[in-house]
């Protein structure tokens, strides 16, 4: 009895069953293909949709735009370039609106209050200012582009009046292309050694907390300044190397440092409550101090 016949038959039936599964295998990659080719059209379809809206002028969306920019935020490519985001200039706000699309670009939107402090207003001038009070105390806000604009500021300015200033620092500026935090130091640095400054309260406000701690999970600090020594990916670390950097700018003069996540209002409520205290036990101060001079008392 030969096995010629059962072999071939063998043979035969596993041959038929490794072309099916060629033939299984391209069907998958070929509609693999398919489907990218597919994707990558709807992608550029949906940006040129939305490129083609002009942001300085548009009021509404329709659907087939929300449409759009919802598809294009959940795409993957779009998530990695977000996370490269320090590569390029972007609003640190845009991650908030884009997961909130559907909610914005409803016909009975309103705005939260969350929504109107994460709105960013471009300024052509190279100081802002922005008054304000609280509590019996009235504040100044400045926004200043440059330590150039300070110095041509200050010339100006008097500060015999002034019993604080407040120094915001936004910490998530620290691995831009455009390093935001060293532009902060310069402006520091010029300020502190300002004459009419020797008097005053100054508060160190590092801003943007939140931030910082999704940043340092995919740039490291060390990359972008050399002199930290710190593990990586540590928050509390970063923390640190900032305010004592600021704080070697100006040994002669006290800086108190507070931390704050601005669009968080009870933690921005409670640093200026903390401010008020300090400037009134420095008025006291002020007051006890005068009033044992004029008596002569040393």
């Amino acid at each position: 009895m030969t096995l010629s016949p059962l072999r071939d038959c063998c043979l035969s039936r596993e041959a038929r069953e490794a072309r099916e599964a060629l033939r299984i295998s391209r069907g998958i990659d070929f509609q693999i293909r398919q489907e990218r080719k597919e994707l990558k059209f709807q992608v550029k379809a949906n940006a040129s949709l939305v490129r083609g809206v002009d942001a300085e002028k548009v009021t509404t969306l329709t659907k087939l735009h929300v449409d759009a920019i919802r598809s294009l935020w959940s795409d993957p490519g779009i998530q990695e370039c977000y996370d490269l985001r320090r590569k390029y200039q972007l609003l640190d706000s845009a991650k908030y609106y884009l997961n909130d699309i559907d909610r914005i670009c409803d016909a009975a939107y309103l705005p939260t209050e969350q929504d109107v402090l994460r709105v960013r207003l471009p300024t052509t001038a190279s100081i802002t200012d922005y008054p304000f009070k609280v509590g019996d105390l009235f504040y100044r806000m400045l926004d200043v582009g440059s330590s150039y604009s300070w110095r041509k500021w200050d010339k100006f300015q008097c500060f015999d009046e002034c019993q604080s200033i407040m120094f915001v620092v936004p910490l998530s500026e620290y691995d831009q292309q455009e390093n935001g935090m060293k532009q902060s130091v310069d402006l520091f640095r010029t300020i502190v050694t300002s004459r009419s400054l020797h008097y005053t309260l100054l508060v160190l406000l590092l801003n943007k907390t939140d931030l910082l701690e999704e940043k340092l999970m995919n740039s490291h600090l060390v990359d972008y300044f050399p002199e930290y020594d710190g593990p990586r990916r540590n928050v509390v670390a970063a923390k640190d190397f900032f305010v004592t950097m600021f704080s070697a700018l100006s040994p002669h003069i006290i800086v108190y440092s507070h931390f704050i996540c601005a669009t968080d209002t009870n933690n921005t409520k409670f640093f200026f409550r903390e401010l008020n205290d300090q400037i009134l036990r420095r008025n006291m101060e002020c007051v006890l101090c005068n009033s044992i001079c004029s008596a002569g008392i040393h």
